[in-house]
């Protein structure tokens, strides 16, 4: 790339033409002199021209050579900086490595190309990068621009209407019709109809900046979907536990109800009918009752009611409970106070019910641990058994799944809708110190 002399001649005039000047100017006494000797004295042509050649030569290609070490340098500088300005980082100068501020300053600029261009690379792979994701996610992604045109859209979003994203640019927010989105909260979920889908929309917007200017980005997650996949599932879960436990029930009734077929066919010869019709109907009301036991259960899971909140301290809450069980090994191992907004009543009904599976759970040498702190503005309560730990985690929250003789398999569920209901969260994990497990509850203060 060479110079523009025409655009950048004010400064070459000025920077490399003033420095030539005062050189020319430095050596012009030097040649006046010379011309004045030959003048005053009576020299022949050969001599002249010989004294003037011994002077003018020389000086002539010592100006030549601070001519090209001069320019040429500078040269260089300006061809990197007009490449710079064009984006183009490929030109590289000549830099020797002396200590030369010339050479010092082109050797920077070496330095500064490759900077610039490994970034501009890394930035092309990174955009690439971002732009296959946005393409593949299945989220429907729209930039707008000060003039709320459409600048940019991925695949999804147009799949949402006819034609390819690159059809959509140019497009105003009301002719895609997202004035919903554009108007509507940063976070919100709306049901819209577009040309080639409906559905519900989790609708996501905020402003971005681009060359100073402030452009709008708007997201669309069609939570519908999700959504009916999730209570199909769910569906799919409590028919299969539900079959599990209703053929459970009904084997052993229909083994004992053709038992009793068979005593009423022969009760002529079985004097004792009585006593075994008897029996009978005890296994067949005790498997009623487990099934009633079971449907009350899930009754109860849908009619959980919302909790009545109210301040409470969190060491006596605790403490109440602990003293209750404090003969069967359980201690509470904080000191602290503090309060906490909670349904009293059902939190506590968590607690009961986690303490007796740290009871039922742990080893001969009984020791179940509560403790609870607070941390940015979360309360956690950790109880802790040493136990033979979690078996089966996947489990843990199934209705109607219980690895106990006598368990219901419902506590856990209920427990976990409390917390939730409380804005909290509930885990059980094995203890990674020893043998056992823990009960975390993380509870929001207000």
């Amino acid at each position: 790339m060479k110079i523009d002399k025409e655009q950048y001649r004010p400064l070459y005039l000025a920077g490399f033409r003033k420095s030539w000047l005062l050189t020319l100017s430095a050596s012009l006494p030097g040649l006046l002199a010379t011309v004045a000797l030959i003048i005053t004295n009576d020299y022949d042509v050969l001599a002249s021209t010989t004294l003037l050649s011994a002077v003018f030569i020389p000086w002539l290609m010592i100006i030549s050579i601070y001519y090209r070490s001069a320019l040429r340098p500078w040269q260089a500088v300006a061809n990197i900086l007009i490449a710079f300005r064009e984006q183009d980082y490929t030109i590289r100068s000549r830099a020797t490595g002396s200590d030369d501020v010339v050479d010092v300053v082109l050797n920077e600029l070496n330095l500064i190309a490759d900077h610039l261009s490994s970034n501009r690379i890394t930035i092309f792979e990174t955009q690439k990068l971002l732009g296959r994701i946005l393409a593949e996610v299945d989220i429907a992604i729209f930039l707008f621009d000060p003039n709320q045109r459409l600048v940019m859209a991925n695949r999804f979003a147009s799949n949402l209407f006819e034609g390819k994203p690159e059809d959509l640019v140019g497009k105003t927010i009301d002719a895609l019709n997202l004035t919903f989105a554009h108007r509507a909260a940063h976070t919100s979920v709306h049901e819209q109809q577009f040309p080639k889908r409906h559905g519900r929309w989790l609708v996501k917007h905020s402003v971005y900046r681009q060359q100073g200017t402030q452009h709008q980005f708007i997201m669309l997650a069609d939570i519908g979907q999700n959504l009916r996949e999730e209570e199909l599932e769910a569906w799919r879960r409590l028919v299969r536990i539900l079959s599990h436990e209703i053929n459970n029930a009904l084997t052993p009734l229909k083994t004992t109800t053709g038992s009793m077929a068979r005593i009423i066919r022969r009760t002529d010869s079985l004097p004792d009918w009585r006593e075994d019709f008897q029996e009978g109907l005890n296994i067949i009301d005790k498997r009623i009752n487990q099934l009633d036991n079971m449907v009350n259960s899930y009754a109860q899971m849908a009619r959980l009611p919302e909790p009545s909140k109210q301040p409470a301290s969190i060491r006596k809450l605790l403490q109440g409970i602990v003293t209750t069980y404090h003969d069967k090994g359980v201690y509470l191992a904080s000191a602290e106070d503090f309060f906490i907004h909670v349904d009293t009543g059902q939190i506590e009904q968590v607690l009961i019910n986690l303490i007796k599976n740290a009871l039922e759970a742990a080893i001969e040498n009984t020791q179940v641990t509560i403790k609870y702190s607070c941390r940015q503005n979360i309360a956690n309560i950790i109880i802790e058994d040493n136990g033979s730990g979690i078996k089966n985690p996947d489990n843990l929250f199934v209705p109607y799944y219980s690895t106990k003789t006598k368990g219901s398999g419902i506590g856990l569920v209920i427990s976990r809708q409390i917390v939730e209901a409380h804005g909290g969260r509930l885990q059980l994990l094995n203890r990674e110190d020893i043998s056992g497990c823990q009960a975390i509850i993380n509870l929001p203060l207000d």
